[in-house]
């Protein structure tokens, strides 16, 4: 995917993607550019309370309290027209909204991600997560012809199958922001913000 596909709503703003980092580790670094982003996909570190959850996710990249996530200076980074893709999961539903809030979004539609893998679960044992959809402005959907679910298998802990970024990039424009990657991703015209991410991205 080109990372910056055309969109009736923003203008062309190539030379200004061009011209951002690929990977920061402090959020600072991008405010302090002045850069704006139309669409910015993030997977925040929710801080568990159970834990057998707790323990799987600290043991994989360590987890951020609530107050943290929605200081985050999300709302500086969000263009004026732009789109905000949440991950989140039942454990954090409701938390999710008060994040979209706080970042500068109205809450518009989810789309459910399927594990045909069995998940944990005090009662329904999870085989999903939910990707929630903000919306800042009047930006307008890309693809109206996306169904609300997409099936596919877990990778490593946390990581998502990279095909979501994919379908963002179909339905949202460019210039992306992806905030908490975790894992190392082709050079695809995103910036990662990465003070959670494995240290062989870096």
């Amino acid at each position: 995917m080109s990372g910056n596909r055309p969109h009736p709503d923003v203008p062309s703003a190539s030379a200004d993607a061009a011209a951002l980092p690929s990977r920061v580790h402090d959020l600072g670094t991008l405010v302090g550019l002045g850069a704006k982003f139309s669409t910015i996909y993030a997977d925040p570190p929710w801080p568990y309370s159970n834990t057998a959850a707790r323990g799987a996710a600290e043991n994989h990249y360590p987890t951020m309290t609530l107050r943290a996530i929605r200081a985050e200076p999300v709302k500086q980074l969000a263009a004026e027209n732009s789109h905000l893709h949440l991950w989140t999961t039942n454990a954090f539903l409701r938390e999710a909204f008060d994040v979209i809030r706080d970042w500068g979004f109205r809450y518009k539609s989810c789309l459910v991600w399927i594990k045909p893998q069995l998940g944990m679960g005090n009662y329904w044992r999870v085989s999903h997560e939910y990707l929630l959809l903000g919306v800042r402005g009047n930006l307008r959907f890309a693809d109206h012809t996306r169904r609300s679910w997409l099936a596919a298998r877990r990778t490593i802990h946390s990581r998502k199958p990279f095909a979501f970024r994919e379908l963002i990039e179909r339905v949202s424009p460019g210039p992306y922001l992806e905030l908490y990657g975790r894992e190392e991703q082709p050079n695809c015209g995103w910036t990662v913000y990465g003070n959670q991410v494995e240290r062989r991205l870096f």
